[in-house]
């Protein structure tokens, strides 16, 4: 019989799969931190993202040829800020942004929201915890800047105040400022 741990472990690899390869320098401290790190929904709509991520764990039990039944008990907890960005990086790709010319673009979709967090400086050789629970706050509390910088998604220049939009409505407009 398997351990939680090794559930948990299969799983978190197996998200990373999606976005991280070793062509990337090492973030391992991040990702692990975005992986600990509670993603709560303030605004309307927001919790639908969090049923996004929440739903990348049946999706692996389903990969994995796990029952679901065992992953809802050894997988449980919140949905966390690192299931969030992966699950809206793959929606990203697969719901707006296929290309077959271009191949899957999700990893670039989300390396691009850890640049708009401000934390694509946070490799494992600089790593900084208070600087990663600081940006943590501000995206979760909102407390970014009106254009996004400092959320998932920034866009110069928008007259809208991005953080009262919510996070499906500013990838919206962040896909619209580069297309």
């Amino acid at each position: 019989m398997m351990t939680t741990t090794s559930f948990e472990g299969q799983y978190y690899y197996w998200l990373l799969g999606f976005v991280y390869d070793d062509s990337c320098p090492p973030y391992d401290k991040l990702l692990e931190k975005l992986s600990k790190t509670e993603f709560v929904a303030i605004i309307e709509r927001d919790d639908d993202r969090i049923k996004d991520g929440l739903r990348l764990r049946w999706q692996f039990a389903d990969s994995m040829n796990y029952l679901r039944s065992l992953i809802d008990r050894y997988i449980c907890g919140p949905c966390s800020v690192l299931e969030v960005m992966i699950a809206l990086a793959l929606r990203c790709e697969v719901d707006i942004m296929t290309n077959d010319t271009v191949g899957d673009r999700s990893g670039q979709w989300f390396w691009q929201m850890i640049a708009s967090l401000g934390l694509g400086v946070m490799t494992d050789d600089a790593y900084d915890e208070e600087y990663c629970d600081n940006v943590l706050s501000i995206f979760l509390n909102r407390n970014y800047s009106e254009d996004g910088r400092g959320s998932l998604f920034t866009v110069e220049g928008t007259d809208k105040d991005m953080r009262l939009l919510p996070i499906w409505g500013q990838m919206n407009l962040f896909i619209q400022s580069i297309a």
